[in-house]
């Protein structure tokens, strides 16, 4: 992005300097949760049946419309998915605004483990947008599953207030609340 706007012909402030590549291990430092905060999301899944299933995912996605840009992800996609415990696919999406289809890097990690690793991360380095608030949600969630709240004997409880969480994050979310953000600069 750098290269590119410093070769444009009317960009007239002085060129921005170009730092060398940070490779340091992504939990030393907020850039994923940079990263994250456009473009990953909590999931939270529950099966109601004969067999009743509760669990919690993370998935980041990363998707180009260049094939040699798209190929130019896969090493910090690797990195990521390896840190998460997460599984890397490429997904083929329609684009609604072009035609044809798009590739995608998706890390998604679907482990109790890899979901404990994402929740110490984001406790640490936590977001700013109202993905803070789904991820607040789906830590609770992610929490009431390793303590298997909904199996024991208050399991209908444990399970009901899974739902209510899953039925509240995300895309569905109607209260937004921003008292996350009033010591952000003072972590």
């Amino acid at each position: 992005m750098i290269d590119w706007v410093n070769t444009k012909p009317n960009y007239s402030l002085k060129p921005i300097t170009k730092l060398p590549l940070d490779t340091s291990q992504l939990n030393t430092n907020s850039w994923l949760a940079g990263f994250a905060e456009g473009d990953a999301s909590f999931q939270i899944r529950t099966t109601e049946g004969r067999y009743r299933h509760v669990a919690t995912s993370f998935e980041l996605s990363q998707g180009r419309d260049d094939p040699a840009l798209f190929q130019a992800y896969k090493p910090i996609m690797e990195t990521i998915a390896s840190f998460l415990l997460a599984n890397l696919s490429v997904i083929h999406l329609s684009n609604f605004n072009r035609t044809g289809k798009q590739l995608f890097w998706r890390a998604r990690n679907s482990s109790q483990a890899g979901s404990q690793i994402v929740a110490n991360y984001f406790t640490q380095f936590p977001l700013f947008s109202s993905k803070y608030l789904d991820f607040v949600g789906w830590k609770k969630a992610h929490m009431l599953i390793m303590s298997k709240a909904h199996f024991n004997k208050y399991g209908e409880e444990g399970f009901n207030l899974i739902k209510t969480i899953k039925a509240n994050n995300n895309k569905k979310r109607t209260v937004f609340t921003w008292y996350h953000l009033k010591d952000m600069y003072t972590r």
